[in-house]
């Protein structure tokens, strides 16, 4: 484990987020050139087709995701309190079980994906292309699951690069399946999906090998793998808030998705651009937060405690000096940016994805301080306020799109983006202000800090 918190902070946490930073970048972008090359050579229609779906698969994803960031910092803390043979038992036991309940999501995903398809107003015009991608990428969901995991393991205890070296061989692959298998095989929508199946299963292929090597280099002693029951209810303790935080969070999405989808393809197709637009934001400010959550662990673990708002402070300053410089292009060059995803700039869908760039960016700053609550929360043991904050921004996003979009179409969807960014920062002031966060161990271990400066 590398230790963030000795030494200068800010060298630690830039140091850290700069791999975290290349490895989001990497791992985002071949979903952005699977938007940009669909919108490309497909068009419209195609665009539409990939992103009827994408906010319910990345509902189902986030509870995994959820569930893999929650074992990750419960092995985290294993690993700094030196109790490493319970920590290999941890990752063998709960990475096993995460595979299993991937594997169960997947095929109910798959089964009932016409009723799913029902539910969220797929027309006609696209329907077959979407089935084809919603059905490929279902089945490779284990894949990126584990995926996650393994990264969250390598992301908490400090080894940013483990994400950066996997996201390079994802990357690649992927754009270059895609250019074979779209442009010059000209599979469309299935070429496609399949290029990011083959890239993820290469990828988790390399991960198994990389997490074996981990844990041989945490005890000699062999250990089977299987499901440790003591080490699974354990990491699900703080798995299951991470879970309801993540999966209330893209619900929210998948719920909304219905009422884009109503106002036609030129809608579906900017909010899938418009999602696409907001992750690719997020890569700098969330690699920051990766930061916070990886040292404040370190530092509630050993006891460090006095330095935890510290590193909260630092690691704010960074997420806005990354993610700055991004927003401020998109809002000098929106059509550039539209263009860039699109076969012209001219059109409903162009002008959709315009207004969002004017409208929600200014307000992103929102969005950080979120993001750097949750991940503060979660680095003193506390996901559960995570799970309150992102209900009540869910809860606000959705009530605000259904309440606004009859009048003001994609507008009200946009502008619910920002109520809702804002209603959750200001529950996560009040929670942050008024030390509801700080556990019981917290507020034993700021006594003994208080007694010795005495």
């Amino acid at each position: 484990m590398k230790d963030l918190t000795k030494g200068n902070i800010t060298k630690n946490l830039f140091i850290y987020a700069i791999p975290a930073i290349l490895a989001t970048l990497l791992s985002r972008t071949y979903s952005t050139v699977d938007s940009i090359m669909v919108g490309k050579i497909l068009g419209e229609t195609g665009l539409a087709a990939i992103g009827s779906t994408t906010s319910f698969m990345t509902a189902l994803s986030a509870l995994l995701w959820g569930m893999g960031t929650g074992i990750s910092l419960y092995i985290g803390y294993l690993i700094s309190a030196n109790k490493k043979e319970q920590a290999v038992r941890a990752i063998k036991s709960n990475l096993l079980f995460l595979m299993i309940i991937s594997l169960i999501v997947m095929i109910l995903a798959i089964v009932f994906c016409r009723p799913i398809f029902s539910l969220l107003y797929i027309n006609d015009e696209i329907y077959n292309d979407a089935l084809t991608y919603y059905v490929i990428i279902m089945t490779c969901k284990c894949f990126s699951t584990f995926n996650s995991c393994v990264n969250d393991i390598f992301f908490i205890t400090g080894n940013s690069s483990h994400a950066m070296k996997t996201s390079i061989v994802n990357c690649v692959i992927n754009i270059c399946l895609n250019y074979l298998f779209m442009a010059v095989f000209k599979w469309g929508v299935f070429g496609a999906a399949i290029a990011t199946f083959i890239s993820l299963l290469i990828v988790f292929i390399y991960n198994v090998f990389a997490i074996k090597k981990l844990y041989v280099g945490l005890t000699s002693v062999k250990q089977p793998i299987k499901l440790y029951k003591e080490e699974i209810v354990s990491a699900f303790k703080l798995a299951i808030p991470c879970m309801l935080q993540q999966g209330i969070m893209y619900v929210a999405s998948a719920v909304v998705q219905p009422v884009a989808n109503r106002l036609g393809n030129s809608a579906i197709a900017a909010f899938s651009v418009c999602t696409t637009l907001y992750n690719i934001c997020t890569i700098f400010f969330f690699s920051a937060s990766k930061g916070l959550m990886a040292f404040g662990s370190q530092c509630y673990s050993s006891g460090k405690i006095q330095l935890i708002k510290r590193g909260f402070l630092t690691s704010l300053g960074l997420a806005i000096s990354f993610t700055a410089p991004i927003v401020i292009l998109m809002l000098i060059f929106p059509n550039l940016v539209a263009f860039c995803f699109l076969q012209d700039a001219v059109g409903q869908t162009a002008e959709y994805i315009i207004r969002y760039i004017t409208l929600c960016f200014p307000f992103l700053f929102l969005a950080i301080l979120n993001n750097l609550f949750h991940n503060f929360f979660r680095s003193v043991l506390k996901p559960l306020l995570t799970t309150i904050t992102s209900a009540v921004c869910s809860i606000t996003y959705i009530a605000f799109s259904f309440a606004l979009t009859p009048s003001l179409a994609m507008d009200g969807i946009y502008w619910s983006f920002i109520i809702s960014w804002a209603s959750e920062c200001i529950v996560c002031l009040i929670i942050f202000f008024s030390n509801v966060w700080k556990t019981q161990r917290y507020k034993e271990l700021e006594k003994t800090c208080k007694a010795n400066n005495h």
